[in-house]
């Protein structure tokens, strides 16, 4: 009879106190005319910005729910099952294809997005990916292209830095985007188990190129053809194209970067987590939040 009450929705927030940590409840109430009314509550929750990460990075909370304070609103998490297809595909929204043209040919490679400000979204490959020019083209998981720009590069590992200007993203975008999980103790913690890794490809349609799986061999080791730099050994088969990958465990924590492999023997490397880490605050100045 009255239509839409939306507008006469009434608040009762008199239970939340935002200053203070807790669960508040929330309630919203409608009456029409004739007297009937409607009631619901929802909860409020109030914590410190380390609480609200440490829900959001163990899937607690997500971005479905309104944060306010977060300090990185945008992360992927961690899921307590071992499951490394299901974290190809949650970790979708945090990859990208980098790709390169001109008249002498083009340079293809991926990426993935380590940080969301106001400002950027920064976006982690290798050296060799990026250092081609001042400029990229940047291939979303839905097939959106961004301009991206070169932010630098490391010297000592294969790992560059580029990206996104969040005014250059649409809002639809924008708000399904991730970071990579990032938990550096849980890495430290890792000894040489054999645990399952792998790393999915985008192609530049928005669809997915290739798909690889095995099992992590060496966490940290000397490269024998670069004794200077140790990386990280996976059984899983790189091929041309993997470049810049995040390689990802079942529980969707990012473990390294796809960097190369050798033919004889025929070993995969990639590029170790905390030189990841290291490479990008001395390329970018900045310090991305990790568990």
């Amino acid at each position: 009879t009255d239509g839409d009450l939306t507008d006469m929705i009434r608040t009762d927030d008199s239970m939340v106190c935002a200053d203070r940590e807790g669960i508040y409840p929330l309630t919203y109430m409608v009456e029409d005319s004739d007297g009937i009314e409607t009631r619901d509550s929802v909860f409020v929750t109030v914590a410190d910005p380390v609480r609200l990460q440490k829900m959001i990075g163990s899937r607690s909370i997500s971005r479905d729910n309104v944060i306010a304070g977060a300090i990185n609103p945008y992360d992927m998490g961690a899921s307590p099952e071992d499951d490394i297809e299901g974290t190809f595909e949650d970790a979708r929204p945090a990859l990208v294809q980098l790709y390169y043209e001109d008249s002498r040919g083009y340079s293809a490679g991926s990426g993935f997005i380590v940080e969301i400000t106001n400002d950027n979204v920064y976006i982690c490959s290798n050296r060799h990916v990026v250092e081609v020019n001042d400029e990229l083209d940047v291939y979303f998981f839905d097939g959106t292209r961004a301009n991206g720009r070169v932010i630098g590069y490391s010297q000592d590992y294969d790992v560059g830095v580029a990206a996104v200007a969040v005014r250059d993203i649409p809002e639809n975008l924008l708000k399904q985007l991730l970071t990579v999980h990032i938990d550096e103790t849980y890495w430290k913690s890792l000894r040489d188990q054999r645990i399952d890794v792998g790393l999915e490809r985008l192609d530049r349609e928005g669809g997915i190129s290739r798909t690889e799986a095995g099992t992590l061999l060496n966490v940290k080791q000397y490269f024998p053809f670069d004794e200077d730099s140790p990386h990280t050994e996976v059984t899983f088969k790189l091929e041309h194209g993997d470049s810049g990958s995040a390689v990802l465990d079942g529980h969707g924590n990012l473990i390294g970067m796809a960097f190369a492999y050798s033919v004889s023997p025929r070993r995969y490397w990639c590029i170790p987590l905390d030189e990841i880490l290291r490479c990008y605050t001395r390329i970018t100045g900045r310090e991305v939040y990790v568990y």
